[in-house]
């Protein structure tokens, strides 16, 4: 007979390192979906989605309120800059450079939380 054990759930914290190592592949793939984003759009989802993991870290006790606070400013930072970005690449297909869109990439490392895992 087959056990059927649930699956190891990744904590808040371990799901914005996930997101954050893959961000390069998710708005590319966001890119290629035809959804009608650019990529400055899609490094958007990348934070929103970030936020809510932040979030869930938070109230399951994964970091602490000034972790959180800390993490929190940084993708509303990261978000603000994005905003000004949208404004200069309004169109589906404006790509900013290759060295603009790794330096947002990076930016992200600011966000990750120490969490307790």
């Amino acid at each position: 007979m087959k056990s059927f054990e649930k699956p190891e759930q990744k904590t808040g914290v371990e799901k914005i390192r996930e997101i954050i190592g893959s961000a390069r592949e998710n708005i590319e793939r966001e890119l290629s979906s035809g959804a009608g984003n650019n990529w400055i759009a899609c490094y958007k989802t990348v934070l929103t989605a970030l936020n809510g993991w932040l979030y869930l870290a938070k109230s399951h006790n994964e970091i602490g309120r000034e972790e959180y606070s800390r993490a929190y400013e940084k993708i509303m930072e990261l978000a603000k800059v994005a905003s000004d970005l949208h404004n200069q690449y309004p169109e589906v297909g404006d790509i900013p450079s290759d060295e603009l869109k790794e330096k947002l990439i990076s930016r992200l490392d600011e966000i990750v939380p120490p969490g307790r895992t």
